[in-house]
């Protein structure tokens, strides 16, 4: 970990102990609304957290509304505080199979930080209309306090929604909110398919590499190396924090939700940019495909060819190794301040804002959309400390990595 101190010497450093009333008594309060988390069954930090609802006869055609809460991380590291310069010095937290080496004390990742259920917790709200087609609409954002109504994992959302395990279902719908977070999970679907198209259509890069999944003993000894197995409720997730980084950078850049100028910048803030492959790279990955199967190189190969291969080899024997080559044809996306849009996502504009607990990058971003919120005086990095901080992220998750 290149010497870095032990989290708890800088444990001291925390404003306070607990959400108090001070801290929530200026945001607006959603703990009414059923927001839930999804995550693993071994997730022991809660960082996002989903509601959506229809809104029927809505003026602007919009169909469905996604909220998306996530930990208000900047209430707690201040800049410039030891906490701050701690978590700049990690960039990230590091995950390894038995273990996690925290970017955050875990006072905060798994405590003050966590939105675990029936607990009050200081959020940032993105809230996006989405039309029938999965465009998105004008955003609105605030800080709120919310309280999760439920601890979903993905294997329970899946039983529920996608194998429509009866015995799953009465399960949940038994518990406190639960027909109601049953119900909203039908409605979050509906928007989920709708928006994974529209990416779809737009040239986004789906890259289902498979994950491994590890197995141990109680001593710790390996016992097992399995596929992680990965189903539309992960994807579900996935989908709506993509819609929620596009929908922050959009408004911090001053761009219409086509990516076209809207107005200047709100303030300074990083991108998470992905540049289109070098021409060479590209070339040397067609000559590849080539010699694995002839029929999956276009007469005019280009880049935006990728997305139809990817498409034609899924599920076959052929996907993992044309994904894997195809992916490290790829250049390695980054932090920065300036917008080169995001290649792999078709995306015009994409940041990091749904990690705050784990990304010093997303930290960055929080800070910068509570400074045009008026719930924080600052001060915001800009100019050359801003592209500092953004060396030093890409710095760090290159060595997490």
């Amino acid at each position: 970990m290149g010497g870095l101190k032990p989290l708890g010497s800088v444990e001291d450093a925390l404003p306070i102990d607990r959400v108090s009333k001070a801290s929530t008594s200026k945001r607006q309060d959603l703990r009414g609304v059923p927001f839930v988390t999804i995550d693993g069954e071994d997730a022991r930090d809660f960082d996002d957290a989903v509601y959506v609802r229809r809104l029927p006869g809505a003026p602007d055609g919009a169909v469905w509304e996604l909220w998306v809460a996530i930990a208000d991380v900047s209430h707690f590291v201040l800049p410039g505080s030891r906490l701050d310069r701690e978590a700049r010095d990690r960039g990230n937290s590091y995950y390894f199979p038995t273990s996690v080496e925290p970017m955050l004390p875990e006072v905060l990742s798994n405590g003050l930080c966590s939105l675990r259920p029936d607990e009050d917790r200081l959020a940032m709200l993105a809230e996006i209309p989405f039309s029938v087609t999965g465009q998105p609409g004008r955003p609105r954002f605030a800080a709120v306090v919310m309280r999760s109504a439920a601890r979903l994992t993905y294997d329970q959302v899946k039983a529920c929604l996608l194998d429509r395990d009866e015995q799953a279902r009465a399960a949940l719908a038994a518990g406190p909110r639960g027909q109601e977070v049953l119900d909203m999970l039908e409605t979050a679907f509906e928007l989920y398919r709708c928006l994974r198209e529209a990416r779809q259509r737009r040239g986004s890069l789906d890259f289902d590499l498979p994950e491994p999944e590890y197995g141990f003993d109680d001593k710790g000894r390996l016992l097992r190396v399995s596929r992680r197995v990965r189903h539309d409720a992960h994807r579900l997730i996935e989908e709506f924090m993509i819609a929620a980084n596009e929908a922050v950078a959009r408004h911090l850049g001053g761009l219409k939700a086509d990516g076209s100028p809207e107005g200047a910048p709100k303030e300074p803030f990083l991108y998470r940019v992905h540049p289109q492959p070098d021409p060479e790279r590209l070339e040397s990955l067609f000559d590849s495909l080539e010699a694995i199967d002839p029929e999956l190189v276009p007469v005019k190969p280009a880049a935006s060819a990728l997305q139809g291969i990817l498409r034609d080899v899924q599920g076959s024997d052929r996907e993992f190794l044309v994904g894997r080559l195809c992916l490290r044809a790829m250049p390695q996306a980054r932090y920065q301040p300036e917008n080169e849009g995001h290649f792999g996502l078709a995306s015009r504009a994409y940041c990091h804002f749904t990690s705050p607990i784990r990304r010093y990058a997303d930290l960055l971003v929080h800070r910068a959309l509570s400074f045009t919120l008026g719930a924080t005086p600052g001060p915001i990095l800009a100019g050359h400390k801003l592209l500092m901080a953004a060396d030093q992220c890409n710095a760090r998750e290159r060595a997490a990595t």
